[in-house]
C-alpha cells in the first residue's frame, strides 16, 4: 500500500515535471548545434577540438549559472515566499529559451552561450520545490514527499526528449526542427508560470517583508559549505551526485562497447530505469521507511547500490544486467530521497529554501567535476566510470555511519 500525494504536492510535482520537460527538450539538441558538420554556429572546417569546446561550454554554463543562482533564489524564497520566486524563475526561464531561439535565428554562438548561463541562473524551481515540499511535510512523511519530487524529475526528463524527437524528424523543415524545441520549452515555462499563478497555494509565509539583496548573489552558495550543520552533509551529497553522474555517463558507453547497443536499445534500458523509479516510489520506499530510520536507510541502500553496480560490470548477459539496473535504480531513488530528508532536517523550517538552493550548488559542482572525470576514465576502460560510481556509493555509506546531527545553534 502507498499514500497518494496531497493536492499541494501534486501542484509541485506538475511544476517540476513541466520545468524538467523543458530542460529535457533542449539538451538533446546541443550535439546537433555544435558537433555535427552542418552546425549553424560553426563552419564545416571547424576542428573537432573547437566543436567539443563549444559543446562543453553549452553544457557547463548551465550548471555554472545554477551554482550561483539557485542558492540565491532559494534564500530569497525564505524571505518572500515560494510562489513569487517560482513565478520569477519560470518567467525568466522562458525568456532564456527565447534568447536561444533568437541566437539560432541570428546564428550567434555567443548569444546562445549567454542564454545557457542565463537559463541556469534562474533554474531554481526544482530545489525550491523541495523546500516547498518540506514546508508541508511532517517528520514522518518528509522522505516520502521528497521522493515524489525526485520522481517528478525523472518523469520530466523522460518526456522532454520524446518531444524533441517529434520535432526533429525529417518530415519537418531543418529550420523548424532546430528552433521548435526551444519555442516549445518557452511555451511550457510560461504555461507553468500561469498554472502556478492560478492554482498554487503558498506553502511558506515569512514573518515579515524582506527586500531582495542583490549583493548576496555571489555569496548565497556559501551557506551549505560553511554552516557546521551542513558542511559534512554537503560532502556526502557531493559524493552522491558524483556517483549518479558517473553511472549515468558511463552506462551507455559500457553497454555500447560490450553489446553494441544502438540508441534505441539504450533508450529502452533508460525507460526501464524510469519505470523502476516509479515502482520504488510507490511500493518500495513506504515499506522500507517503516522499518528503518532515514540514516540507516541511506547507509543500507548505498551499500546495496555498491553491490549491484559491481555485479553489473561482471555479468556477461544483457538480460541479467537489465535486472541489475532495475534493482539498482529501485534502491538509488531510496538513497537519494532519504538523504534529502536528512539534509532538510539538519536546519530549521525557515531555512529550507536556502538549504535546498544551496544543495543545488553542491550538485552543480559535483556534476561538472564528475562528468569530466568519468569521461576521462572511460578513455581507459568503459567499466571504470561505473566502478567509480560503486566506490562513491560505498564511501557514502561509510560517511553516513559516522554522521551525527548537530543541534541548531
Amino acid at each position: 500500500m502507498y499514500s497518494k500525494p496531497d493536492s499541494s504536492l501534486i501542484n509541485l510535482m506538475l511544476l517540476v515535471i513541466i520545468e524538467v520537460m523543458g530542460i529535457g527538450i533542449v539538451f538533446p539538441m546541443l550535439p546537433e548545434l555544435f558537433i555535427l558538420k552542418d552546425s549553424i554556429f560553426l563552419d564545416n572546417n571547424t576542428p573537432d577540438a573547437v566543436r567539443y569546446l563549444y559543446y562543453g561550454l553549452s553544457i557547463g554554463l548551465w550548471p555554472l549559472g545554477m551554482f550561483f543562482g539557485t542558492p540565491y533564489w532559494g534564500e530569497v524564497s525564505d524571505k518572500v515566499g515560494r510562489k513569487k520566486i517560482f513565478l520569477l524563475c519560470l518567467t525568466m526561464t522562458a525568456v532564456s529559451y527565447g534568447f536561444s531561439g533568437i541566437a539560432i535565428y541570428l546564428q550567434s554562438i555567443w548569444l546562445f552561450l549567454f542564454s545557457r548561463l542565463f537559463s541556469g541562473f534562474f533554474a531554481g524551481c526544482y530545489e525550491i520545490a523541495h523546500a516547498s515540499a518540506a514546508d508541508i511535510s511532517t517528520p514522518e512523511n518528509k522522505a516520502r514527499n521528497m521522493g515524489w519530487i525526485v520522481l517528478s524529475l525523472g518523469i520530466g526528463f523522460t518526456i522532454g526528449p520524446l518531444i524533441t524527437t517529434f520535432f526533429t524528424i525529417k518530415v519537418f523543415s531543418p529550420d523548424f526542427g532546430i528552433t521548435a524545441p526551444f519555442g516549445t520549452a518557452c511555451i511550457l515555462s510560461l504555461t507553468n508560470a500561469l498554472t502556478i499563478l492560478l492554482f498554487f497555494r503558498e506553502t511558506f509565509q515569512p514573518d515579515r517583508k524582506h527586500h531582495i539583496n542583490l549583493t548576496k548573489i555571489f555569496s548565497s552558495f556559501l551557506f551549505v559549505f560553511i554552516d557546521k550543520r551542513l558542511t559534512y552533509l554537503s560532502i556526502i551529497f557531493f559524493c552522491m551526485v558524483s556517483a549518479w553522474t558517473a553511472f549515468f555517463i558511463g552506462l551507455p558507453l559500457f553497454l555500447s562497447a560490450l553489446f553494441q547497443l544502438d540508441t534505441a536499445g539504450i533508450g529502452f534500458l533508460y525507460f526501464l530505469i524510469g519505470l523502476s523509479n516509479i515502482v520504488s516510489m510507490l511500493f518500495v520506499q513506504p515499506y522500507i521507511l517503516k522499518l528503518f530510520s532515514l540514516k540507516k536507510t541511506v547507509i543500507y541502500s548505498a551499500l546495496f547500490c555498491t553491490l549491484f553496480l559491481l555485479m553489473l560490470i561482471v555479468i556477461p548477459l544483457l538480460s541479467a544486467i537489465s535486472v541489475c539496473l532495475i534493482i539498482f535504480t529501485l534502491i538509488e531513488l531510496l538513497t537519494y530521497s532519504s538523504f534529502l530528508a536528512v539534509f532538510s532536517n539538519a536546519v530549521t523550517h525557515k531555512e529550507q529554501g536556502k538549504t535546498m538552493g544551496g544543495s543545488a550548488s553542491v550538485s552543480s559542482a559535483a556534476t561538472l567535476i564528475s562528468t569530466m572525470g568519468a569521461v576521462q576514465l572511460a578513455n581507459f576502460g568503459t567499466r571504470l566510470p561505473i566502478i567509480l560510481s560503486a566506490f562513491l556509493f560505498f564511501f557514502i555509506a561509510i560517511l553516513m555511519i559516522k554522521y551525527k546531527p548537530l543541534k541548531d545553534s
